[in-house]
């Protein structure tokens, strides 16, 4: 019988990705009675999209920089603008940043250029255009919406990598394919045996 051995790289405390998701801005009305209309976000992420570079993720909208967001993965649902984004824990604002990440008391708000008109009744206005140039992690948004929705501190299973028989594999092609290489290695191991007939 031969056994199934399986190696998966451990995951320190320290190796965390700083990976969230999190609601940046939404489309009712915030603390200055301003509203933002679906739509108005559109331009602008197709435009960071194309330009190939990421969105800086700021502390405080100060010009300290505590990660990146890919405009790939900007988007806009029923609720606002949506941000997957990456923290820098390599500063003492980052690793600040990460800490009310995990413990759900971060929160965000956007910086750029904004068309706006005022919004019937006279209280606040309607912003109908944003031309995006960062999102900070703040401790005072004007949106009481924006918030983080996940986080991702280690590796997923389907993230790590197993060593089977000398091939490196993710769990999902590991439990996929290695039971079939065990019995192959397991056939390739017996012994030859040699049959001798009396007549």
């Amino acid at each position: 019988m031969q056994h199934l051995t399986l190696k998966a790289a451990t995951v320190e405390a320290e190796e965390e990705l700083g990976v969230f998701e999190a609601i940046v801005s939404a489309w009712i009305e915030d603390r200055m009675k301003d509203v933002i209309l679906p739509g108005a976000f559109d331009k602008t992420i197709a435009a960071w999209q194309r330009s190939g570079k990421r969105l800086p993720l700021l502390f405080e909208h100060s010009t300290k920089a505590v990660g990146e967001i890919d405009p790939h993965s900007m988007t806009t649902d029923a609720e606002g603008l949506r941000v997957r984004r990456h923290v820098d824990r390599s500063t003492d604002e980052g690793e600040q940043v990460w800490r009310q990440v995990k413990a759900s008391t971060a929160s965000f708000s956007i910086g750029g250029a904004f068309e706006s008109r005022r919004r019937k009744g006279g209280k606040g206005k309607e912003i109908y255009e944003v031309d995006l140039l960062e999102i900070s992690a703040t401790s005072t948004p004007a949106h009481p919406s924006a918030r983080v929705l996940s986080w991702k501190s280690t590796r997923s299973l389907d993230e790590k990598r197993y060593d089977v028989f000398g091939k490196s594999m993710s769990y999902e092609e590991m439990v996929e394919q290695g039971p079939r290489m065990a019995a192959e290695r397991a056939k390739k191991a017996q012994p030859i045996q040699i049959v001798t007939f009396e007549c």
